[in-house]
């Protein structure tokens, strides 16, 4: 009980005021006070629709057939209608069967999508569906990109229900959980201005946004939460607005900003690129949920033109290459510090390609459920990092919680070298020094346990599910590759099965290296000779 109450204690700390207050006051709201029929502020705008041509940008791995459901790599058929509470599956497949974002696939014949639309507006004005902010946010987004494409008669209840929508996310704001939502929040409301061309309220909404984009955006370019993914879908929305709001209101209003926004996270997606189209999987980030990044790199130099390369820094991540290696190593602290839901205990993390070909990655995540695969995807032990006594280096909690954390110090960094310490939240101490040449990596581990007792210290080597190992005597070997992997200050090192999961349900056989060392670990992956 007393264990409980300091991980409340610990994690409470750190939210702000705003968010405690908004948590308590929608919990009540949302439970007494719920009324669709309240949200009636915009019944009497008309949608003013203009043509505007968005590119289809594939956005997961989905597919819709008749009442036929795969999501998320889970697959529903519903019988006679569908049930749009469904949660058998979790919450987030029931998320994503509200976001609708399958409304952009063409594939799905056009009479298909409307009648899911109309479906859903319906239960919505019945009170059958409970609206949520961030889905609504999603939802009035990819709803408002179907409209502008469907050149037949709306149903009058599509249209209504979704300036419902919009009023009840304008009074429904999620400042409880800020991050990522809140900005989800902003971009929809702007969005639905534009189609509602209202600049009065597209201006308030635009510069809330603008002020949330301020914070949110690390000097470097990369979103707080540091996910690729997550910085992928804000790059693709604003993306979307720019494009809105440039016929709906430039030039009466200014989207300079804007589009200084979009060219710095422009250049961090560039910067975090490990082959053509490979983001590491940081934080809670997948290869199946993306927006395609050659898509958006289409969108963007036909929008934005150009954008100033920005070396990483504030993110904490930093990249080192030398001739065929590459590899990106995390250093950075638990930030935002009141919303670390997507943070991993991942600190001195690190992914290795050679050659384009992805050789140490990271293990991702395939659920956001509150459960035992969500904590161990989430612990320091399914990283290429120092695990000590089977501990985390901060204290990951729930799905989305933290309570004590860890923290970091960048000691040094060139192009081919890096040293940086991370203190446990218990005071452990792992220094990890990294050089790179042009036919070596070097990985020196060293540790400072608690009470200098030297217990269980291992270092986790993780390898993509398409790289084969072979021991050779006392080395491992990754033939394809030319690659030879040795240890010194190793007790003992051993190939063991891991899944790595590469989207939401979706897992692949593979393998790492687990080494067992006391004090000093050297880890070398050369050319062979």
């Amino acid at each position: 009980m007393i264990k409980i109450a300091l991980l409340y204690i610990h994690t409470l700390r750190f939210l702000k005021f705003r968010q405690i207050y908004y948590q308590l006051y929608y919990r009540i709201k949302w439970t007494f006070f719920y009324r669709i029929a309240n949200y009636k502020k915009w019944d009497l705008l008309q949608w003013d629709l203009r043509a505007i041509s968005y590119p289809y940008i594939y956005c997961g791995n989905q597919s819709i057939r008749h009442l036929s459901f795969d999501l998320l790599n889970q697959t529903k058929e519903f019988e006679n209608a569908v049930d749009w509470n469904f949660s058998e599956y979790g919450k987030l497949w029931n998320y994503h069967l509200q976001y609708m974002d399958y409304l952009l696939d063409d594939s799905i014949p056009i009479n298909q999508r409307s009648d899911l639309l109309k479906d859903i507006s319906n239960h919505i004005l019945k009170g059958v569906l409970k609206l949520e902010p961030y889905p609504v946010s999603r939802r009035i987004v990819s709803s408002l990109l179907f409209i502008n494409s469907y050149n037949q008669d709306l149903d009058p209840s599509i249209t209504f229900a979704l300036k419902r929508q919009v009023h009840f996310l304008e009074s429904n704001i999620e400042y409880h959980l800020d991050a990522n939502h809140l900005l989800e929040n902003y971009m929809a409301l702007c969005f639905a201005f534009c189609y509602l061309n209202e600049k009065v309220k597209f201006d308030f909404y635009y510069i809330k946004l603008n002020e949330q984009l301020d914070k949110q955006l690390l000097s470097d370019g990369a979103h707080f939460e540091k996910s690729p993914s997550y910085h992928l879908h804000i790059l693709y929305r604003l993306l979307l607005i720019y494009q809105t709001a440039e016929v709906y209101f430039n030039p009466l209003t200014d989207l300079t900003k804007l589009k200084d926004f979009i060219s710095k996270m422009v250049s961090w997606a560039d910067q975090m690129l490990l082959n053509q189209s490979n983001f590491p999987l940081f934080n809670d980030s997948t290869y199946g949920q993306n927006p395609d990044y050659i898509q958006l790199q289409s969108i963007w130099k036909r929008l934005v033109t150009s954008f100033k390369e920005i070396e990483l820094s504030e993110s904490g991540y930093r990249k080192l290459q030398q001739h065929d290696f590459c590899l990106i190593v995390n250093c950075g602290h638990v930030i935002p510090v009141f919303q670390p839901g997507h943070i991993h205990a991942d600190m001195l993390h690190l992914v290795l390609y050679y050659k384009d070909k992805a050789v140490l990655v990271d293990c991702g995540i395939s659920t956001y459920e509150n459960n035992l695969i969500r904590l161990f995807e989430k612990s320091t032990a399914s990283h290429n990092t120092i695990c000590y006594e089977n501990e985390n280096q901060s204290q990951i909690w729930g799905a989305f919680r933290m309570a004590k954390r860890a923290k970091i110090q960048l000691i040094s960094f060139s192009k081919n070298s890096l040293e940086a310490r991370v203190t446990w939240h218990n005071g452990f101490q792992h220094t990890r020094k990294i050089l790179l040449t042009e036919n070596c990596l070097c990985i020196e581990d060293s540790v400072v346990p608690l009470n200098r007792k030297f217990k269980s210290t291992i270092a986790n080597f993780h390898f993509d599910a398409g790289i084969q190992i072979v021991p050779i005597e006392t080395e491992w070997y990754i033939q394809e590759l030319g690659l030879r992997i040795n240890f010194e200050g190793s007790h003992q090192s051993e190939l063991v099965p891991f899944e790595q999961a590469v989207d939401f349900n979706s897992k692949l056989d593979s393998t790492k290296l687990a080494v067992q060392f006391e004090e000093t670990l050297v880890t070398y992956f050369k050319l062979i000779s």
